[in-house]
């Protein structure tokens, strides 16, 4: 009975979250193959996912540097900007072309987020509707709202994977745990430059202090799997000059628990009656 009661709760959080990310993404499931999440930024993402898998699939080059932008500039810098969904696209977009598979990575993240987070909680509380209310309140957030058109920024499924793996280590270490965790933990770390920065760097500060043993076995090995993707990365941001003043975008786009109960400033329709609510600058 108890087994049937959690297939039942697992099946209720996954088809929950998916009729969820259904409902609120109709307009572009209505066409996914010839229209994209978002604006501006997913454009950017569409060419990087159709470069890497142009460069893998159709040249064998290498990917970090391209002749295909900035003419007539030879060996321009591409550097990864999120090489888990990057690693990703590159096949599905063989196989479905560019709009679809830049939708289908950013729907996916809803309800895997939710589902995962789900997880979390649930391992935690024990209770099912508990659970997929804080699953809702984390996947559906005003922050992955924002960010959908940054495939980047939008991947924040990985994040309750790496605490449930993290969990399970806790209750049983083993070496297949630690497998589990150290797979979670370069997922979060390659889902974006900032993602790895704000979470696992700081997480594994905290670890080094309460849970020395693990904090050392990941940083011992997580440098030599992420390495490759960031350290040229590394390299090309700091051959760049004139970068902007990044202040201004980390006091705009920051999460701010205003934006769980009034408009933000950026709402197409009551954005322009709320600006005054919000710091940094204002839409242009």
């Amino acid at each position: 009975m108890k087994y049937h009661n959690t297939i039942r709760s697992h099946l209720f959080a996954v088809f929950g979250y998916v009729a969820l990310t259904l409902l609120y993404f109709y307009p572009v499931l209505s066409a996914p193959s010839t229209s994209v999440i978002g604006d501006r930024d997913s454009f950017y993402f569409l060419w990087d996912i159709w470069w890497f898998k142009h460069s893998i699939l159709d040249l064998f080059s290498n990917t970090l540097k391209t002749q295909a932008i900035f003419y007539p500039f030879q060996k321009v810098p591409v550097p990864w900007s999120s090489p888990v969904n990057e690693l990703i696209g590159s096949p599905l977009y063989f196989i479905f072309g560019p709009q679809l598979t830049f939708n289908i990575i950013t729907l996916a993240s809803f309800p895997l987020a939710g589902y995962f987070f789900f997880l979390f909680l649930h391992r935690i509380t024990g209770d099912t509707l508990a659970s997929f209310i804080g699953g809702y309140m984390y996947a559906f957030s005003p922050y992955h709202f924002i960010h959908a058109n940054q495939i980047g920024l939008t991947t924040i499924q990985w994040i309750p994977l790496f605490l449930i793996a993290l969990g399970k280590y806790r209750e049983k270490p083993g070496c297949r745990q630690f497998l589990g965790l150290l797979l979670a933990a370069w997922l979060v770390a390659l889902s974006d430059p900032y993602t790895f920065v704000y979470f696992l760097v700081f997480f594994l500060v905290f670890l080094a202090f309460y849970w020395f043993r693990i904090a050392f076995g990941l940083l011992l090995l997580l440098p030599f799997l992420i390495g490759p993707f960031y350290i040229p990365m590394a390299g090309a941001l700091s051959s760049m000059k004139g970068a902007l003043d990044l202040y201004v975008e980390a006091a705009t786009y920051s999460q701010d628990l205003l934006k769980y109960i009034i408009p933000w400033k950026f709402h197409p329709l009551w954005g322009q009656f709320f600006r005054g609510f919000f710091p940094g600058d204002t839409l242009i």
